[in-house]
């Protein structure tokens, strides 16, 4: 039988706006944080400069300059994070944004690259670890659904369920948007869509096709473009239209 898309476990699927608004895009890096003062320090000049001639190498260069020139400021050190995650250097993101954290444990951003980073490595465990203390701080969906994910790639499927649960219990599920990848590109969908058809994947996984039938429409009554519920959907058709004819 063919399997249906899962939307969550290629990275391009989980890279999240709050991320993104943060750094960006993946062309472009953010300059060092508000917490550098501003000088005429040749080193920040040279970052900025290279910045803006895209030359990265020399970029990294100056940050870790002024790195070990101001061991105690951790804004350097956040900006060769977010440098590393705009260059898809996830394994450095990973090591900067930990050695990082280990100093200040309430930057979001920095706790959302580096959950990110982690996926890209298929470290799971790691990334939900990180959801999970970004749930818990801040109560948001958003976090919710992506800790569900984790769940669910880690076949933590109780758990998933609850967190499923979370988000479609929330108003605000069906206003807050988030971006999803498919072969088809990329669409801004409802948290509440994406969790529904999370769950209609799940229910074709232990062999429930009615019920997952009945959550990937549901995911189709809340977004009727959303793309990958709608091949989920015509997978499934596929697959039971398949089994009727072996059957004969």
């Amino acid at each position: 039988m063919k399997r249906i898309l899962v939307i969550i476990l290629s990275v391009s699927a989980i890279l999240v706006t709050s991320v993104s608004a943060q750094t960006k895009s993946k062309s472009s890096v953010v300059p060092p944080s508000k917490n550098t003062a501003i000088t005429k320090d040749p080193d920040i000049d040279l970052y900025n400069r290279a910045i803006q001639y895209g030359d990265y190498d020399v970029a990294k260069h100056a940050l870790y300059t002024l790195m070990i020139r101001n061991p105690d400021r951790t804004g350097y050190l956040d900006s060769l994070v977010a440098l590393y995650y705009n260059l898809n250097a996830y394994p450095q993101c990973v090591l900067t944004g930990n050695a990082y954290l280990e100093k200040d444990t309430s930057n979001l951003d920095v706790m959302e690259m580096v959950a990110i980073s982690n996926v890209a490595m298929k470290r799971n465990k790691e990334a939900l670890a990180l959801y999970e203390k970004m749930y818990l701080k801040t109560g948001k969906i958003y976090y919710a659904y992506h800790l569900a994910v984790q769940q669910y790639v880690l076949k933590r499927i109780g758990e998933c369920n609850q967190m499923i649960d979370i988000v479609l219990n929330d108003p605000q599920s069906a206003k807050e948007n988030i971006p999803i990848s498919s072969e088809d590109g990329r669409q801004n969908v409802p948290l509440k869509a994406a969790a529904l058809n999370l769950r209609g994947i799940i229910f074709n996984e232990i062999n429930q096709k009615e019920k997952a039938k009945e959550y990937f429409e549901a995911a189709l009554q809340v977004f009727p473009d959303f793309s990958l519920a709608k091949k989920n959907l015509d997978t499934l058709a596929g697959s039971k239209e398949t089994e009727t004819k072996k059957e004969k």
